[in-house]
């Protein structure tokens, strides 16, 4: 058997290596979002999603993806900070940004041409 203090500290740690990956990754993919690579390659994920659909027209490609980059930046500083402030950060755990995220884009991922 496990024993209960080194069960507490390997779930402590899981749940710092969780929380600081999302934020790494959502840092991460937002400073990409920068890029005219990803610019390009987010418009026609934008163009055919049924919740994003108006960003293009109204900012461009550009301004939409960096609108989406935007986005990813503040959750994951908001995630980041969530460990140190919770209570002025909100009260979602980390795992409901990452779920919040990317719930506009899931329909697009499913559609068929």
């Amino acid at each position: 058997m496990i024993n209960i203090g080194l069960e507490a500290c390997i779930a402590r740690l899981g749940s710092g290596v969780m929380r600081w990956s999302l934020v790494l990754f959502f840092i991460g993919f937002g400073i990409y979002k920068f890029t005219p690579d990803e610019t390009a390659g987010v418009a026609p994920l934008m163009a055919h999603s049924p919740v994003l659909f108006w960003v293009g027209p109204l900012l461009g490609q550009r301004g939409g993806s960096d609108l989406i980059g935007a986005i990813e930046i503040a959750l994951g500083t908001m995630i980041a900070l969530r460990h140190v402030q919770a209570a002025r950060v909100g009260l979602w755990k980390p795992g409901d940004f990452g779920r919040a995220a990317y719930l506009p884009e899931l329909p697009v991922y499913n559609a068929r041409p």
